[in-house]
């Protein structure tokens, strides 16, 4: 790379081709150590391990802290059955709350409905009055009237009776004039033509008589109609009369009735008008009890996400104990190296054998590679077969997601063939190693270096308060020291890299597992409502706390290979993770890590 200003850091020039230095162990207060030389005790004496009541009260620190977490898990999952049930509750609360809402809807509908009803049929009342009002002064009036008729029907009664009395009189007259003139006639032709000037009056009187006679026969005729007919209407009008009186009665019994209907029409207007008001009233509240138990809900949910935000936490704060005793050269418990080798074992249990192959091993024990098929309890013997090795009993130590790790018993022979198989895997991943290390070493130079300009304390470093960055998901974090690490970094990141073809990755990881800086691939900026496009494409900037990269970022060995499971979106990449640690002015700050294909 050649000395080159990275901003205003320089960057040492520690990627330059070179034989790699031969790897050997080195056992040294029970921390695997890589060196030039052979330093190790030999097989017959004793190695007095001055760590032991260390690690024993470490052991017995782990377990305390193990069974109070425990507890407060069972707490927690009492809490969270406690909140389910909260849940549901205030669910079916709210569903209940949505059907109260929903009737009273309906009843306030139908109480409207009754109150226009209502109101139309009083409206209906004051004009069935008004109507009723009317036609009895009609019938009023025709009653009066049609006795105003029967008087004067009375009157022409009488007038007919005189009219008849007249007609009479002349009927008497002509009659007797007839007669009169009938005699004249005789007495005329009995005189003869003396008396035939009278005779010829005498029979004009005659006609005039009997026309007289006929006219008085038609007028008696006509006033008999009249009569008849005057006698028939005053009958009507005497019914008409009677029935209006029988009328009068009912239609006083009509005006009552609806005068009693206004009165109950008035109550069950004001009724409805109340009824109408605690409808709504109703609807008001059952609107309250429906947000209320919304609220309700979400605080549960809210309550419900802290419980799970509580059960990150204790998980977190487990691992990163756990890594932080076994990781730290003073109190870690491993007291052998581990190395990434993949090698095909056999494993016996109650008679029945899985083949399994391992994930990594090391002077004290082996993790073996999940399988689902595999059952066997902790603390289980189990015999396993490995080329190289032979048959050795071994005991279940403990059973995890990555697969089974078995220990191994204190036998000599055996950890002689393990160290062996270690050595073989160490001179296999001499280069990879080296070129962790140079990262490491290039990183911690520059980040002394700029502590010594103090362009940033060492606070800044290792200050462990991360910033969240808005609308970014996955989340990412920035923190004070982040310019100084995207100023230093990127250059040591490509020139690991650039060492090898093989290489998937070259990024950095402080302790508590926040990667500032990433390959240019892997930085881009993060799209908008795509979680698993930025996870794949925007991996800088974030916490990773899972248990791989804890372990890997706490480790103080002067390297560590292991396997790593690489998330990215859906896809999971098994990949070979070689690691050094950076140092900043003597004190751990986190690790160089490189990626290799197994």
């Amino acid at each position: 790379m050649g000395k080159q200003m990275l901003k205003r850091f320089k960057i040492p020039n520690v990627f330059t081709p070179r034989k790699p230095a031969a790897l050997v162990l080195v056992e040294q207060t029970g921390s695997p150590h890589i060196s030039s030389k052979i330093d190790v005790p030999p097989a017959n004496v004793p190695a007095v391990d001055l760590n032991e009541p260390l690690q024993a009260t470490m052991s017995q620190l782990e377990q305390d802290i193990s069974v109070a977490l425990n507890s407060l898990d069972g707490i927690r999952q009492e809490l969270d059955g406690s909140i389910a049930e909260h849940v549901a509750l205030s669910d079916h609360i709210r569903e209940e709350g949505d059907g109260v809402a929903e009737v009273v809807t309906e009843v306030e509908s139908a109480t409207r409905d009754l109150a226009n009803t209502v109101g139309a049929l009083a409206d209906t009342r004051d004009v069935i009055k008004a109507e009723s009002q009317r036609v009895m002064a009609s019938v009023d009036d025709a009653s009066h009237k049609a006795l105003d008729a029967r008087n004067e029907l009375d009157e022409l009664i009488r007038a007919i009776a005189s009219i008849v009395g007249v007609v009479n009189l002349i009927d008497r007259v002509s009659k007797d004039t007839r007669l009169l003139a009938l005699n004249a006639s005789i007495e005329a032709r009995r005189v003869g033509v003396q008396g035939r000037a009278f005779g010829v009056i005498a029979d004009e009187v005659k006609i005039l008589a009997e026309d007289t006679a006929k006219a008085t026969s038609d007028i008696t005729q006509r006033i008999v109609r009249l009569n008849t007919s005057a006698a028939s209407s005053i009958a009507a009008i005497g019914r008409m009369v009677d029935v209006a009186g029988e009328l009068r009665p009912s239609f006083n019994a009509v005006t009552e009735a609806v005068e009693r209907q206004n009165v109950m029409i008035g109550a069950i207007n004001n009724s409805t008008q109340k009824l109408a008001a605690s409808s709504r009233e109703a609807a008001a509240r059952a609107d309250g009890l429906k947000e209320f138990t919304g609220v309700a809900v979400h605080e549960a949910e809210a309550i419900k996400l802290a419980s799970g935000r509580l059960a990150g936490f204790m998980s977190q704060f487990t691992r990163r104990l756990t890594t932080a005793a076994r990781q730290n050269e003073v109190l870690g418990r491993r007291r052998e190296p581990r190395f990434t080798v993949n090698r095909a074992t056999t494993v016996s249990y109650a008679d029945t054998s899985y083949s399994c192959t391992t994930v990594d091993v090391s002077g004290g024990g082996m993790l073996l590679a999940p399988r689902p098929d595999l059952h066997v309890p902790v603390a289980a013997i189990v015999k396993i077969d490995m080329a190289g090795v032979g048959i050795v009993e071994a005991r279940v130590a403990s059973i995890s997601p990555k697969g089974l790790h078995v220990a191994f018993p204190d036998n000599a022979e055996l950890q002689q063939h393990m160290r062996l198989i270690i050595e073989e895997a160490a001179l296999e991943n001499q280069k990879l190693v080296a070129i962790a290390l140079e990262g490491a070493t290039a990183a911690s130079w520059a980040l002394d270096e700029a502590m010594d300009e103090g362009s940033f304390t060492i606070a800044d470093l290792f200050a462990n308060q991360y910033d969240p960055i808005a609308n970014t998901e996955p989340r990412q974090f920035t923190c004070k020291a982040l310019p100084l690490y995207e100023s230093v970094f990127p250059r040591i990141i490509d020139s690991a890299r650039q060492s090898s073809d093989e290489i998937i990755y070259a990024v950095t990881n402080d302790h508590n597992g926040y990667c500032p800086v990433h390959a240019a691939e892997y930085s881009q900026k993060q799209l908008w409502g795509k979680p698993e496009h930025n996870d794949r494409v925007s991996r800088n900037r974030r916490l990773h706390l899972d248990d791989d990269t804890l372990t890997i970022a706490r480790s103080t060995a002067p390297h560590l290979i292991q396997r790593y499971r690489r998330t990215k979106g859906s896809d999971v990449q098994t990949i070979k993770d070689v690691s050094a640690p950076i140092f900043v002015k003597g004190r751990h700050w986190g690790a160089f890590r490189t990626g290799w294909p197994l």
